[in-house]
């Protein structure tokens, strides 16, 4: 049954409860499925009365389709679902006609639903209120629908605060490609009842829409009732009314705008042309309170209206001064109704109908004819009294300026005569007519279109230089070219004569490049040009009559490129660097090869680029050198206009040695005797900048140092480049002689460097000796300890007094108990800084029990000397008392059941090593500590440190916690023991559906049957068992779109079963198992049997098999894998197919008796005897001469002699439509392919490896029983299912439209 028929059932059925239960029936009718739409209101709300006016509460108030006010429910939480006293039955508040069919909806947004992308019609049944919590029901994506509003109201009401909706939401809303038409009657509207919060259009339109109105009013208390954003609105009748005089009443966006009738009556006509897009076509019998035209391309007043429309003021008839074409852009008109001049007027010419003349026609060449009609109440005048005003325009072109032109002859009759002797151009004639009605003198002027003529000016004459003028044909580029002179006699001419005298005659003379583009142009009386770029060119010589006649001669010229030489210019010296880099030369471009004259014109500056490989000293040395370019190349916009006449260019240079200025610094300046002093020499170029990375090496210096007023001889000092500065160079000095020191620096001869003033010396550095006193600070780990501990002493040395100098070097010695040489500990220890310090652990071969003074004692050759002492008391050690601690680790603390734990006990000895002697037995424990609970026997222990485990696996930990306890029994000590918990969680168990799979037809609603092997994973060794159940069915497989869909699988009688059911360490799989399921596409085969016998015949393919015949469903092949494994056995069992390349289908023949209206699947009555003919589309990636192919078909039922079960392969003819072959049944066929190309007869082409697997194929049943038996039971099955009228053959679906 219909789903909608479905729905008037119910709906009786519910009508009766009313009547019945009167106040219960709302709720009865909720739980019984049917929406009751518009017949429930919230407390507060307006609800629409019988007559069509509203009542609720006062707040506000909007303009109703009637002409009258609608209220607007205040913006408060409804108070809840009110009843009213007497609740009328449900009534349907829309029927859609679609597809010859009317179906009635108690939904608005059913209904809208079901024809959104369709081609239907909408009629209201009853006034509709929808809300904005519907915000995407009326969207209109595509489709062409007709809106009757059929007398009712569709209200858009505000949604109360407490609920969600956009800010901005509109009523219905047109998308992507729509078209919707909206018609309506007295009293029937939409209106759009918004809030401050909440603004919208009655009706939204957008991108490539199309939307119609053609009655009904339209208002809106919040803003423009209609608003369309780039679509195409036509308007041909209705009422528009916005909130206020001020609001926008429609608001056109760019778009198109077409409106031949209706009225908007409250609000502007706002027509918006933001980017020059929109048309606008205003006309008919419309009238509008304001006209507003805005945007960056705002229209004209003018330009809106339709071409054959003026506007009147609704009120008094005056005609504005506004015609088409005419106003000011950006512009506003009140109150104007539109309306149609009685007079129309035409022009017709007399001859051409294209009216196109030659410049020398005769004189007379065409008259003109003004065709005038005059109507009155709709009815031709007769005779009426007409004055006539020709006038022309002219343009020289198409693309010309338009010019008025003065017009010879009568221009105040119905015919105007044109003449020629004009110049060739274009013409455009018009006539305005003036009509006086003699009834009441009222006078109408209207203003023809333009009549176009066109003159053609003669065909262009071609004309030659004379040969024997010195024109030169050739320049080098920089040159002036000369212009060809404005002579007849310098030229070859065609035999015509000019119309005017020479002296009249227009010149132009371009030169044109090889693209026929103008580079140059004579102008005035200039004999040359300048300033052109190499290359070919040519000039263009036009002299004649214009527009009406000229002759055209080219004279070709050659600009060659100047020819330039490269040269070395600029400064050929440089200081030297370590490099051949150049500074201060470059390459130039000169005239000739000795590099005279500037190459490169001034116009070409910056624009020709010079290039090249190298450029470079030939050596980096001090010296006279060359400089050396190769490969030079030019490039730039302009160095096409040069040749280069060479690629590599040298010159002499010279480079001269570097001089350096040197400086030296010491740091510090006043040193001690034996302390370090750091010299620092800077080398720098003369002029103060910085050396290179190619500066010269440490070892080219030499740095000497003497003593000025003490015994130090002069000696050098080695010096090292500063790794992080160019030209930095360091060395270090030391002296134990006191005085003040001179340091000399210089360099070695060389080549390339000098030193200015030849060497450099400082004098500022004294070394003096001084007295440096000391301090020790010693401290010991422990003042106490027992025989046999350790204890660390540790001295500390710093300088004292207020010097901030930490130089300090000497060593530390240790004693105990006196400072001779046999009480010292350990050797003296270094110390080379203040603060520094070192330290000694001592144990009991020297601290023996008794007291003890420990003493630290510096000295140094260059500081005074300090020491520290300190006591620490040696006790007798105690009676050890031998303590063990275990410590129990497992292997995870948390585990699955099955899983196995190691347990890892360790055994030490308290404040005892590893290693220390601890003997004795650990004995592991599970869930309590009784002899009962023991797990395994008794490890043993022999050291502190020994490590004893156990294994536990699923036979010891079940599902729960358990306490795992280690017990260490000594032979001689304190036992001791440790415990873990470990926590044991339930194996998760989970379905296994890669054997299932379950499919269904495209078009096919509902749930199918689950084919296949379900399996459990998770369970060890068969300790749960799990029965797979009969038969299983999908759940949530709802659509009937071809294509893949996530699915539930069910039992389809009873529950899933487990033995155990309660598993005591298993969790069942959570829900049940889910799978993907396939819909598979439906298609149509070409080429159906004939009609025969009042039978209409069509063949449709399942890509797929979804089902198995009921034929089958007693045999093997119970289920559509199975059949699938049959088929491409049979097909690959030749060794010439694979089952990767076959396809299986569910291929029907459908029949009809009533001409296609209704559909059927073909039964034993009705199927051809001779057989079906079937041609299948290619397999995707196959085709005719590129693969060949086999066919397998089994018998789905038993029919014509052959027995359910039975495989046939028949032979196989490839089309140019498909695979074609011919079988005496339908229902599974399968499709095998290799590539390859069969031979071709008559426009088909056979496949020759088909036989191959017809032979191997023989006489098969498939299902492994007697193939006699199954023929027998066949054929009496045959004829009882005859006598008893039953189709045995599966129907696939009963209509198909």
């Amino acid at each position: 049954m219909h789903g909608k028929k479905w729905k008037k059932f119910l709906l009786a059925a519910a009508a009766a409860a009313v009547l019945v239960g009167n106040a219960a029936a709302p709720p009865a009718l909720e739980a019984a499925g049917i929406r009751t739409g518009q017949q429930i209101y919230r407390t507060g709300q307006t609800v629409p009365e019988d007559d069509g006016s509203v009542t609720g509460t006062e707040t506000g108030s909007v303009t109703d389709p009637a002409g009258g006010t609608q209220e607007v429910p205040a913006e408060t939480p409804a108070a809840g679902i009110e009843t009213p006293a007497e609740t009328p039955a449900p009534k349907a508040v829309a029927r859609v006609h679609m597809d010859g069919t009317d179906t009635e909806y108690m939904d608005i947004k059913e209904a809208w639903a079901a024809v959104n992308g369709r081609t239907a019609e909408i009629t209201l049944l009853d006034h509709v209120t929808t809300t904005a919590d519907m915000s995407t029901a009326f969207e209109l994506t595509g489709g062409n629908v007709t809106l009757d509003l059929g007398g009712y109201r569709w209200t858009y009401q505000y949604v109360s605060e407490g609920e969600t909706a956009p800010a901005t939401f509109d009523l219905i809303e047109l998308k992507g490609d729509a078209t919707l038409t909206v018609k309506g009657s007295d009293g029937s509207g939409m209106v759009y009842a918004g809030s401050s919060s909440y603004k919208g259009a009655c009706l939204y339109a957008t991108g490539n829409t199309t939307l119609n109105i053609e009655g009904g009013t339209y208002s809106s208390n919040v803003s423009a009732p209609i608003y369309v954003d780039g679509a195409t609105l036509n308007v041909k009748g209705g009422i528009f009314r916005a909130a206020g005089a001020s609001e926008s009443a429609i608001t056109m966006n760019n778009g198109t705008f077409s409106m031949t009738g209706g009225e908007v009556q409250v609000g502007a006509l706002t027509l918006n042309n933001t980017n020059g897009s929109q048309n606008v076509s205003i006309g008919g019998d419309c009238k509008i309170s304001r006209i507003v035209t805005k945007g960056k391309e705002a229209l004209a007043i003018g330009d809106t209206l339709d071409g054959e429309s003026k506007y009147e003021d609704a009120d008094d008839g005056s005609v504005p001064d506004v015609r088409p074409g005419e106003g000011q852009n950006g512009e506003t008109i009140n109150n104007v109704q539109t309306a149609r001049s009685p007079v129309k007027v035409e022009i017709t010419p007399s001859s051409s109908t294209d009216a196109v003349f030659s410049y020398d026609e005769n004189e007379e060449i065409c008259t003109l004819t003004a065709n005038v009609d005059v109507t009155k109440d709709g009815q031709p005048v007769s005779n009426p009294s007409l004055t006539y005003a020709w006038s022309v325009t002219y343009k020289a072109d198409a693309d010309g300026r338009e010019e008025n032109r003065s017009l010879s002859g009568d221009t105040a009759q119905q015919a105007y005569i044109v003449k020629n002797g004009q110049d060739a151009g274009i013409y455009t004639y018009s006539v305005e007519v003036t009509y006086t009605d003699g009834a009441d003198g009222t006078v109408y002027t209207e203003t023809s279109e333009g009549m176009k003529v066109t003159v053609k000016a003669l065909p262009d004459g071609k004309m030659t230089l004379k040969t024997d003028l010195d024109f030169p044909a050739s320049y080098i580029y920089g040159q002036q070219i000369k212009i060809p002179e404005k002579k007849l006699t310098d030229y070859d001419l065609p035999a015509v004569s000019f119309g005017v005298a020479e002296d009249q005659l227009s010149w132009s003379r371009e030169l044109l490049n090889e693209s026929d583009e103008e580079v140059a142009a004579a102008t005035g009386g200039a004999a040359f040009v300048e300033n052109i770029d190499a290359g070919k060119y040519r000039w263009k010589i036009t002299v004649g009559d214009e527009p009406n006649y000229k002759i055209v001669g080219y004279v070709p010229v050659e600009i060659l490129p100047k020819e330039v030489y490269p040269a070395i210019g600029g400064t050929t010296q440089k200081i030297y660097d370590g490099t051949t880099d150049i500074k201060g030369a470059r390459i130039v471009l000169a005239n000739d090869p000795d590099g005279n004259g500037e190459g490169i014109l001034d116009r070409d500056k910056g624009k020709v680029d010079i290039t090249y490989d190298s450029f470079a000293y030939n050596d980096k040395n001090a010296g006279s050198r060359k400089i050396i370019a190769g490969n030079i190349r030019l490039e730039g916009d302009r160095a096409k206009n040069y040749e280069l006449k060479a690629e590599t260019c040298e010159a002499n240079g010279v480079i001269e040695k570097a001089v350096l200025k040197l400086d030296i610094v010491v740091s510090p300046e006043k040193q001690n005797v034996d302390e370090p002093v750091r010299i620092t020499l800077t080398a720098r170029y003369k002029d103060g900048s910085v050396l290179g990375d190619h500066g010269p090496d440490a070892n080219m210096f030499i740095l000497n140092v003497s003593g000025r007023n003490d015994l130090e001889e002069e000696h050098s000092l080695a010096l090292r480049a500063d790794s992080g500065q160019n030209g930095v160079y360091t060395a270090d000095y030391k002296s134990s002689i006191k005085g003040d020191k001179t340091f000399e620096a210089s360099m070695v001869e060389n080549d390339n460097y000098a030193v200015e003033g030849g060497k450099v010396s400082n004098s500022r550095l004294t070394i003096i000796r001084e007295a440096v006193n000391t301090s020790l600070t010693l401290t010991a780990s422990k003042s106490e300890i027992t025989h046999g501990e350790t204890v660390t002493y540790t001295a500390t040395v710093t300088r004292t007094g207020s010097s901030t100098d930490n130089t300090l070097s000497g060593g530390v010695q240790f004693y105990i108990d006196g400072e001779g040489v046999s009480n010292q500990v350990g050797g003296a220890q270094r110390i080379t800084s203040s603060g520094d310090t070192v330290s000694i652990t001592m144990d009991e071969s020297v601290l023996t029990v008794g007291e003890h003074t420990v003493t630290a004692k510096f000295t140094s050759d260059s500081a005074e000397p300090s020491q520290a002492e300190i006591t620490t008391k040696v006790a007798e050690k105690p009676v050890e008392v031998i303590k063990s601690v275990v410590t129990l680790k497992a292997g995870e603390e948390t585990v699955t059941y099955g899983d196995e734990v190691t347990y890892t006990a360790t055994v030490t000895r308290d404040g005892g090593r590893d290693g220390d002697a601890l003997s004795g037995g650990v004995q592991f424990y599970m869930d309590g500590e009784e002899s009962s609970n023991r797990v395994g026997t008794a490890q043993s222990v022999r050291v502190s440190g020994d490590t004893v485990s156990i294994k536990l696996g699923r036979s010891d930990l079940s599902a729960g916690d358990h306490r795992i306890v280690a017990v260490f029994t000594p032979d001689a000590a304190e036992g001791s023991k440790a415990e873990v918990t470990t926590k044991v969680e339930k194996k998760k168990l989970t379905w296994d559906v890669s054997g299932l799979k379950a499919s269904k037809t495209a078009g096919t609603a509902g749930e199918v049957k689950v084919y296949g092997t379900l399996e459990v994973d998770g369970i060890l060794d068969g300790e749960i068992k799990f029965e797979q159940p009969e038969s299983m069915i999908t759940s949530g497989f709802k659509s009937a779109d071809a294509g893949t869909y996530k699915v539930t699988v069910t039992v389809e009688d009873g529950e899933w079963t487990f033995d155990p059911k309660e598993p005591k360490n298993y969790e069942l799989p959570e829900g049940d198992p889910e799978i993907k399921a396939t819909v598979n596409a439906l298609k149509e085969l070409s080429d159906p049997p004939e009609a025969k016998d009042g039978n209409t015949y069509k063949l449709v393919m399942e890509e797929g098999l979804s089902t198995v015949p009921d034929g089958l469903k007693r045999t093997s092949f119970n289920t559509p894998g199975k059949i699938e494994s049959e088929l491409k056995r049979i097909l690959t069992s030749s060794g010439v197919y694979t089952e990767a390349n076959t396809a299986v289908y569910d291929v029907m023949l459908q029949v009809s008796t009533d001409e296609g209206k209704t559909w059927a699947a073909a039964n034993a009555g009705n199927f051809p005897q001779e057989g079906v003919v079937v041609t299948l589309p290619y397999p995707g990636g196959t085709g005719r001469h590129t693969h060949n192919f086999a066919v397998a078909h089994m018998f789905g039922e038993s029919l014509f002699g052959h027995t359910s079960g039975t495989v046939e392969v028949p032979a196989v003819t490839k089309t140019d439509n498909g695979i074609q072959f011919r079988v005496t049944g339908l229902s599974p066929i399968a499709v095998s392919w290799t590539e390859g190309a069969g031979g071709s007869v008559a426009g088909t082409s056979t496949s020759p490896v088909g036989t191959a697997v017809r032979r191997l194929l023989g006489a098969q049943t498939g299902d492994e029983s007697p193939i006699l038996l199954y023929a027998g039971l066949g054929a009496g099955c045959v004829i009882l299912l005859l006598i008893l009228g039953i189709v045995v053959f599966r129907r696939k679906k009963k209509n198909v439209r």
